[in-house]
Formats: C-alpha cells, structure tokens, sequence
C-alpha cells in the first residue's frame, strides 16, 4: 500500500476551495487512440512548494465516534436515489452488481434506492439495524464528466453530499492509497459537524469506468460492516488503466509520437487543520499523459497568466501553457479525460 502521508508532507502555499462535480452530464468525448498512463517521468524543474505539516496519519477505525444515532440527524429520505427497492431481501447475505462491481452484503443489509441521471448510476446500500435510509452510496460512470474529486467528500456525485448544515469545518483525517477488488483506489476519511459529528469514509477507483463508494455516517455498529462489503468488491472486466480523474501542479512537457505530452505532479487537497484548503504535495512522482490534438484550455487560475479570476473563465493557446510550464508559473490544474485516458481540457484552478 502506497501511503501518501507524512510527517515531511509539503503544500502548495495556495488556497482551494471545494469543486463541486457538475450537475448535468456531459456527453462522452471522442476517444483519441494513444497515450500512456501513470508512467514515472523526471519532474522538469521544481513547484514551488512551501514546506508544511501533512494531514493526519490515515486510519482504518475512525475513533471517538457517537455511539447514539439521532433520528433528527439522519439524511432526509430525499437525498437517497428516488427508486426504492420493494420488500428487500435482509435475510441472508446477498451479492449486488453496479456498473462492472459486484459487492457482497451482510445479513441485514439491502439495496434501498437506485437511479441513473447525469451520465452516472447511484445506489444507496443500507443497513435494516441502523435505520439511517442510506448508510453506503455506490456511484459509477456512465459517460465522462468534469468537476470531478478524489478528494473532496462524494466528489462524483452530482450534488453536494453530507449533513446540512454544517456547522463547523469538514476536516480531512486520512487520506492514501488502497487496493479495492483489486485496483488502485484513492481513500480518504472525513469528519463533518452538523448537529453532531459525523465520520465519513470514501474510496474512489479512478480509472475509466471511475466508481466511488462513500459512507453516509459511520457509527461503531456499523464500520465493520462497511468495510466487510468494500473489502469484498470485484470486477467482470479488466480495470482500463486509463484515469479519467487527476489534479495537481505541471511539472514538464515533451513530444513523442508528433504527440504533446504532459508531466503532472499529483497534489492532494486537505479540508480543516493546519493545512485547511492547500494542496500536499507529499509524493513526488510525476504522471505522463498525452493531450488530445485539440485540447480545451480553460483558466481561473494562472495557467494562462499572472491574474487570477475567480468569476471569469478565461483562455490560451497550448504554447502559452508551455511557455509557462517552463517558467512555473501554471499553478495548480485539473486535467478532464476522454475514456483513453488522453487529456482533452487543462483548468487553471483559482487560488485566492
């Protein structure tokens, strides 16, 4: 398992705040034959980083969780996928199959809701003792988005995700990478405060079709089971190796093929403590991915220039961006994909 986390961990001396996935699916791009993926390359220069604390160490039982699970403070029966399943089988163990995943539930647990809207499947999985109407959320991707996360809180959705309101800061307590069914699988622990505290626990299998599984409220009773369904995950296909999801800081380009590549230092975000808003840069390997000849470049950052903008997207050419890559001055970025895993928009990410 490759952990992410240390006490040497650096960030970006920037804040970000949180990208929220899109409302209204877009349509699949057109596959662009070629590309390679996660390819170790030497970084090109140095980001300026700020040394700085890394997150907290990752966890596998989230402490100090309530015991008591109000009624008040359950998600309202609204936020579940609309369909519900009728007289749910609770008897026995059963085996629930979303997109190429099949994940096997305990006795007690059941498939409550199901729908499919904005290019994604959800599917609410919860626990009859618990009473909460979702206790486990499965979303997978039906066609490419943009907006997505890693590293915020249900960051494939298509809504916003947690209790409401919140009333203190969602706090990132772990994050690392995992293995789910066998694949790579970006995990990260949260705590959210509304009426209570609430822990939350999120694995995302990056790679094209792109799955997430993220609990709802974690309490005590519970956690042994989720984690019993996440470590039971499998696949009926092979995994594409071609990840639709990455951020972070441009760290060098290069021709091959008559093809641009990029290099991308993949940063994390980290919500509350002492690194509350930054990106950690605590893995200096750098990713090779190829861009789409007519790759989309959209800037609220400074990937284009020295000004930022947070309400006005702007735009540049490809060779401004490497012109800058070569200055460092991009800052940080957010790369879409098609299912090739071939880059087709750079963001500029806005920074105050």
């Amino acid at each position: 398992m490759m952990d992410l986390e240390s006490s040497t961990g650096q960030r970006v001396a920037a804040d970000r705040p949180r990208r929220l996935a899109v409302l209204v699916a877009a349509a699949a791009a057109a596959v662009v034959a070629g590309g390679g993926f996660a390819v170790t390359w030497a970084m090109h220069g140095s980001p300026r980083v700020a040394a700085g604390p890394a997150a907290p160490a990752g966890v596998d039982a989230l402490p100090g969780t309530s015991t008591a699970k109000p009624a008040s403070s359950a998600p309202s029966a609204s936020s579940h996928p609309a369909t519900a399943s009728s007289a749910p089988d609770r008897s026995s163990a059963r085996t629930v199959h979303i997109g190429p995943m099949s994940l096997r539930l305990p006795v007690g647990w059941y498939e409550a809701g199901v729908s499919s809207r904005y290019g994604r499947t959800e599917v609410c999985l919860s626990d009859a003792q618990a009473g909460a109407p979702c206790d486990l959320r499965v979303v997978v991707l039906d066609q490419m988005q943009s907006g997505l996360s890693v590293d915020n809180y249900g960051g494939l959705f298509a809504r916003e995700m947690g209790c409401r309101p919140v009333t203190a800061e969602e706090i990132t307590t772990s994050y690392t990478v995992r293995t789910v069914g066998g694949r790579s699988a970006d995990y990260r622990a949260f705590t959210q405060t509304c009426q209570r505290e609430y822990h939350l626990e999120q694995w995302t299998i990056p790679t094209w079709p792109a799955i997430q599984i993220a609990s709802t409220d974690e309490q005590p009773e519970i956690a042994a089971d989720v984690h019993a369904i996440v470590a039971s995950a499998s696949f009926s296909e092979p995994d594409s190796g071609h990840r639709v999801i990455d951020h972070g800081l441009l760290a060098g380009h290069s021709v091959n093929n008559d093809r641009t590549h990029l290099a991308l230092n993949r940063t994390v975000w980290v919500a509350g403590g002492p690194n509350n808003g930054h990106d950690v840069d605590g893995n200096p390997t750098t990713y090779d991915y190829t861009l789409a000849p007519n790759v989309r470049i959209t800037d609220h950052g400074t990937l284009c220039g020295d000004v930022s903008d947070p309400g006005t997207a702007h735009t540049c050419s490809l060779a401004t961006v490497l012109s800058r890559i070569d200055a460092h001055k991009t800052g940080l970025v957010s790369l879409d994909f098609d299912q090739s895993g071939t880059v087709i928009a750079i963001n500029g990410d806005y920074r105050p």
